[in-house]
């Protein structure tokens, strides 16, 4: 199995190939990327939850406080309570991923 992580500057550089014909800077891929990545942390953090129905669905939830052991020392650890993101694909992106 290959594994491959893009970075911001590899996703730059792929979107940047993309659209060079049409005269966008990598500057401008650059400041879209980061102002989507500071606008949908905003939408999550007001709204919980961002729907597009092509990608799929991005939801924050909460993980309850619960006790964890430290593995290190084997210790009980209490760990609180937090949020995180869930991304739930679209069927669409769900057939292109499992198209041979």
């Amino acid at each position: 199995m290959n594994i491959f992580i893009m970075n911001k500057s590899d996703l730059v550089e792929v979107l940047y190939e993309q659209q060079k014909k049409r005269g966008i800077s990598k500057a401008a891929i650059k400041d879209f990327l980061e102002s989507m990545t500071d606008q949908m942390a905003y939408m999550l953090k007001r709204y919980k939850k961002i729907s597009h129905p092509a990608l799929g669905v991005l939801q924050v939830k909460k993980r309850t406080k619960r006790l964890a052991r430290n593995p290190r020392t084997g210790d009980m650890i209490e760990v609180e309570e937090k949020k995180h993101v869930v991304f739930r694909p679209s069927t669409r992106v769900k057939q292109k991923i499992n198209e041979s």
